[in-house]
């Protein structure tokens, strides 16, 4: 084996890495030169990096870029003392002093589980902060399901009834080796995550949602490109007439209403 495994200053050949408790699949170099090669894909944006996530609350499917400063709250920050015990571990925010973060949101239903409303949407990151996906759906009020660090005490107990762990799983990269070739791996949605999906349903005579939710719960069917899944219609959208970008579901806590900053947008201007 290449001796790139046993490099923990090259973190053993690893790219990128997954948070925990999250899943799918995670890029690694299995020589030196291929890890070089890899890394200046994914600091250059060239690594296509697509998620399947249930998230709180019906998203707008107008709603397909964040565009916001990500930054890692250190155990040393000032910020630290506002937070519980279990948010210290690591928590992210977004603010001007973070780096730059991009996340692309194609919503493909609007489902629901019992009184809770959630989205079911497909995720592509031009960046890869930490926590950046989490920490922008949190941002624009719309937490992923079962995420400890970024939803309130209650609203965590309730979705761990059902879902056992934070509902964020990497199911897609591509990218070209050093001859130029694209390679495009895939990874479905684990059972435990599979079954949690089963636990909830479509909201409102959607064709395109109904189709979507489907698509795991009955056929189980591999990932596809970003590109290939159908977005939801406005049309088919269960949200009330009128309603801002982003609305809360009942039950929980109402959305910043905030939109996606343009890139050279202050976050305190759309506050």
């Amino acid at each position: 084996s290449s001796a790139i495994v046993r490099d923990g200053g090259h973190a053993f050949g690893m790219i990128h890495r997954l948070d925990l408790p999250s899943s799918g699949l995670i890029l690694m170099g299995a020589t030196y030169r291929g890890y070089y090669h890899l890394k200046w894909l994914l600091d250059t944006g060239r690594i296509s990096r697509e998620y399947v996530v249930l998230c709180h609350g019906w998203i707008c499917p107008t709603l397909t870029e964040v565009d916001a400063p990500v930054h890692h709250i250190s155990d040393k920050h000032a910020a630290q003392k506002t937070l519980t015990h279990q948010q210290r571990l690591g928590r992210s925010t977004v603010t001007e002093m973070g780096k730059p973060a991009q996340t692309f949101i194609r919503v493909l239903a609007h489902v629901r589980r019992g009184p809770w409303k959630l989205s079911l949407i497909i995720c592509r990151i031009r960046t890869g902060r930490r926590h950046q996906i989490r920490t922008h759906l949190h941002h624009v009020g719309h937490p992923t399901v079962a995420d400890g660090k970024y939803t309130r005490a209650q609203i965590f107990a309730s979705d761990s009834r059902w879902c056992p762990r934070n509902f964020l799983h990497r199911q897609r990269l591509v990218c070209v080796d050093l001859a130029g070739k694209e390679h495009a791996v895939v990874e479905p949605l684990p059972g435990d995550l599979l079954a949690a999906l089963c636990e909830v349903e479509v909201s409102g005579p959607s064709v395109v949602g109904a189709r979507a939710l489907a698509e795991w719960t009955d056929r189980g069917a591999e990932p596809r490109a970003w590109a290939d899944y159908p977005a939801l219609p406005v049309g088919e959208a269960a949200a009330p007439a009128g309603a801002p970008p982003h609305w809360a579901g009942l039950g929980q806590p109402a959305g910043s209403g905030r939109l996606s900053p343009s890139r050279g947008a202050k976050v305190e201007d759309l506050a």
